[in-house]
């Protein structure tokens, strides 16, 4: 692909990720086809969006705790719980509710900061926050399936699941610092939008990948397909509304990057390291929830808009 046309891609990155989400439904042979890419195009997903931000700004931002604490620990821990005594008390559907446990647990996209670039607002307090969140899922996500899951009747290895975990999310870091050593911040600057569009294509490779399995799953048993997906719309709804909320007296672009953070959530990985265990809703679930998620920067441009009073492009 040429660097002209990652440049388009990234340009026209609010419109391509809707459009790119939905080829996995219609094409379900492509899916199966891209079935092994899910988790090397969300290890390169994360990576290319901490090669794209300045590290200097990226520590600043990292040294000041109190603009991440919240957020955090409300993301990584209360909400986990949260949802689960919900679900152990009877408000949530019981066929929802392991995979509303997962999606609570779960660390924000690696893209989140991608996403914040994309609604022109700056994208150090989502980077932060995806840094710290999924540097802490190993442990995190390890306490979720060993002491939450259980009750749903899900039983797990931990010492291959704390490991899984651990190297994948570990991992893109492990590339960045080699790539910004090799080829030099000044170097990464100038191709700063060729990066913007080889993120598109691997949002794209990812959603496309994920959808394996829900088209052929839908005619078998559309009610079911159906079901999760209006249930992934909730969430999305409500994870947005609920982290914005949670930094909106810190001012607009705090909240939205608070709002970024908890409302896309990185199911992708969750299902890499799950590895099966958690049944055949949570990976039908996966796939169909990055319908919400890809559509996000193109909804919450409508809503910058409406803002601002600008008219559409």
């Amino acid at each position: 692909m040429t660097a002209a046309a990652l440049r388009l891609l990234g340009h026209h990155a609010r419109w391509t990720l809707p459009v790119g989400v939905c080829t996995g439904i219609v094409l379900p042979a492509l899916a199966e086809a891209l079935q092994s890419l899910v988790l090397p195009a969300m290890i390169g997903m994360i990576t290319v969006s901490l090669l794209r931000l300045e590290w200097s700004a990226l520590m600043a931002a990292l040294r000041q705790p109190a603009k991440l604490r919240r957020v955090t620990i409300c993301t990584m821990l209360i909400s986990p719980i949260a949802v689960w005594l919900l679900a152990r008390t009877g408000l949530i559907p019981e066929s929802f509710t392991v995979l509303s446990v997962l999606q609570a647990a779960s660390a924000p996209i690696g893209s989140a900061a991608a996403f914040a670039l994309f609604l022109g607002i700056p994208g150090h307090l989502c980077m932060a926050g995806t840094v710290v969140m999924t540097l802490m899922l190993p442990l995190t996500l390890t306490a979720t399936a060993s002491i939450l899951l259980p009750s749903f009747g899900i039983e797990v290895d931990l010492g291959q699941f704390f490991v899984r975990v651990t190297l994948s999310a570990l991992a893109p870091f492990v590339i960045t610092w080699l790539v910004r050593r090799l080829a030099g911040d000044a170097r990464l600057r100038a191709v700063d939008a060729e990066l913007a569009g080889l993120n598109v294509v691997l949002l794209v490779l990812f959603a496309i990948a994920i959808m394996n399995g829900v088209t052929e799953t839908f005619l078998e048993r559309p009610a079911f397909i159906l079901g999760l997906f209006a249930w992934s719309w909730f969430a999305a709804v409500f994870w947005h509304g609920v982290g914005y909320l949670l930094l909106r007296a810190r001012g607009f672009e705090q909240a939205l990057s608070s709002s970024l953070l908890m409302g896309n959530r990185n199911l992708g990985l969750t299902l890499a390291v799950t590895a099966g265990t958690a049944g055949e809703a949570f990976q039908m679930y996966a796939g169909l929830a990055q319908i919400p998620l890809f559509c996000a920067p193109l909804l919450l441009s409508g809503v910058l808009r409406l803002r601002e009073g600008r008219p559409g492009r």
